[in-house]
């Protein structure tokens, strides 16, 4: 099957999310079964003249020139219609995969291409809107941002063939709305590589040894953007409090975003900079090491969104996951449930888990069911068992 996949951004780009891994994810899982994936996304670089063409892990990334990297521009809009039309006269492709958006300008013409579309759901305008209309005065004033999106989906996304969420709470959010986007709704959720994501004892000790935490204290981490809807913040009010209890415990915040020197002169301030550690971005190839120096992790988004491929990794790394509840998952994982703002009650409730001692079960029945509802192959198995659903 020749498979395009449109995307405003990649791994390659700067700055990049969950989104995009697990575009790339898919990618390198559908070339690995034979198929011919080639994504078109925008500049990788500034002032880009020239297209670019990468080979990676076994796909072909195209990256037109003189679009705006990593955003939905009017040029944008405009070159990714020759780029589309000039490879599917070479290639032929069987289905157009449009991560979110991106494919929004091409979908347009489907007719007369006599090809599939398919769009990826990361969430939905109106679950924007909900999650700004909590946050700051700045966050608030973006809306109007997303209530131009919002009719844009109205417009647009019906003309897909199917749409495809990628988690609980993007699948609820469409099948509950009041203005029905689209008829065809399917939930696939993420999937991770438990082969990687998996507890190793020499990079537990190596991680610690670096960072001069001994081998016997509790470790508490996060991983995300360093925005203020992620949470970091409140993530280290309930860690304080959790301190208050267990000393010998650390904190170790990995990612980069605007919020970083804020959480750093707040951490100052609590006078906590000794026990939380910003460890800044880290590649994805070498996170799997820091989620195996690590015990629990704290994930107190301020947000509500599906199930993140973090939640997903460090559970499969062995640790134990206190999570928000404005975060939608399947019941059968593990996840305890904390209060992001409420950092008395979501403290004792962490302090209550670890007293009770029943770690050790809540990681087998989370790795059972990672293995057999996650596992990378079943969900590129489910991808393609969709794609082939709507040949022509």
């Amino acid at each position: 099957m020749n498979i395009c996949m449109v995307s405003r951004s990649t791994i390659f780009h700067k700055g990049y999310g969950g989104m995009e891994y697990v575009a790339a994810d898919l990618a390198e899982q559908l070339s690995k079964l034979g198929h011919n994936v080639i994504l078109i996304t925008t500049s990788l670089k500034p002032k880009q003249k020239e297209q670019i063409l990468l080979k990676k892990n076994g796909y072909s990334i195209i990256s037109i020139p003189y679009t705006k990297s990593m955003v939905y521009s009017k040029s944008w809009w405009k070159l990714v219609v020759p780029t589309f039309e000039r490879l599917n006269e070479e290639v032929g492709f069987d289905i157009v995969f449009s991560i979110s958006a991106a494919a929004n300008s091409l979908v347009k013409n489907k007719k007369s291409y006599n090809i599939p579309f398919v769009f990826q759901a990361h969430g939905t305008s109106l679950g924007e809107i909900k999650t700004k209309l909590k946050l700051s005065f700045m966050k608030r004033i973006s809306i109007i941002k997303n209530i131009k999106g919002f009719i844009s989906d109205s417009l647009v996304i019906p003309n897909y063939d199917l749409v495809i969420t990628i988690g609980e709470k993007v699948y609820n959010d469409y099948l509950s709305s009041k203005l029905k986007l689209n008829k065809n709704i399917l939930l696939i959720n993420n999937a991770i590589n438990t082969k990687k994501f998996q507890y190793n004892d020499k990079d537990r000790n190596d991680i610690r040894k670096e960072l001069n935490i001994p081998l016997g204290s509790d470790v508490y981490i996060s991983t995300s953007r360093l925005h203020l809807e992620k949470g970091v913040k409140e993530s280290i009010d309930i860690f304080k409090r959790i301190c208050e209890k267990y000393n010998d415990s650390y904190f170790l915040i990995i990612g980069d975003g605007p919020e970083k020197q804020k959480l750093k002169a707040y951490i100052n301030e609590l006078k906590l900079e000794e026990k939380v550690l910003l460890i800044g971005e880290v590649k994805r190839d070498q996170l799997n090491k820091y989620y195996s120096s690590a015990n629990y992790m704290l994930f107190a988004t301020l947000r509500q969104e599906g199930l993140p491929l973090s939640l997903l990794e460090a559970l499969s790394s062995s640790i134990i996951c206190f999570v928000s509840e404005l975060i939608y998952f399947d019941e059968r994982l593990p996840f305890k449930k904390i209060r992001p703002r409420d950092s008395i009650y979501s403290s004792k409730e962490v302090i209550k888990y670890l007293q009770e001692n029943n770690q050790k079960r809540d990681l087998e029945k989370a790795k059972d069911i990672i293995s057999t509802e996650f596992s990378m192959e079943r969900w590129a198995d489910r991808y393609l068992e969709a794609f082939k659903s709507l040949k022509f």
